[in-house]
């Protein structure tokens, strides 16, 4: 009788394992720092929709002006659309 010795390690392939860690990394490197809200008189900012560089002399610049005197600026009034939306 022959006795077979367990192995040590798992000898799945490690595929399953590669995949879940390569998502985490993805998910936890696309987290940027919050970008939206910027002082009424600012000169730029960023659209909170996708996340472009906003000049407020831009012709297609859409702005939404708040009591506190803050602002939101977006690249378009298309993306100040699907803010609301």
């Amino acid at each position: 009788m022959v006795m077979r010795r367990r192995a040590l390690f798992r000898t799945e392939p490690a595929a399953p394992m590669l995949v879940l860690c390569l998502a985490a990394s993805l998910l936890f490197s696309s987290c940027g720092p919050a970008r939206g809200v910027v002082k009424a008189d600012a000169t730029f900012g960023y659209c909170p929709v996708c996340q472009m560089k906003v000049k407020a002399s831009d012709d297609w610049a859409a702005e939404i002006y708040y009591k506190d005197q803050t602002k939101l600026m977006f690249e378009s009034p298309g993306d100040l659309l699907i803010f609301y939306t």
